[in-house]
């Protein structure tokens, strides 16, 4: 989610990874939340008209789902 600035920069760490400043990773630990983060993001897009498309986005969005699983049965037994 972009923050209200709306100032992103594009940047490569000492790893090699690219990572675009002015944004956050929120986390949601339900589907609920995971959606309302989506529609958050999605609310926040720029659109605007043009002569080929009345409805057209001027920004675009990357939605990235990390999923972390962990077992629920702990057992000394191997």
């Amino acid at each position: 989610v972009a923050d209200q600035s709306g100032d992103l920069t594009i940047v490569e760490d000492v790893r090699g990874n690219i990572q675009v400043r002015g944004l956050s990773t929120p986390v949601g630990g339900t589907e609920e939340e995971a959606l309302h983060i989506f529609f958050q993001g999605d609310t926040n897009r720029h659109v605007a008209e043009h002569a080929l498309n009345k409805g057209s986005t001027r920004s675009h969005v990357v939605f990235t789902i990390y999923v972390e699983s962990r077992s629920r049965v702990e057992s000394s037994e191997k």
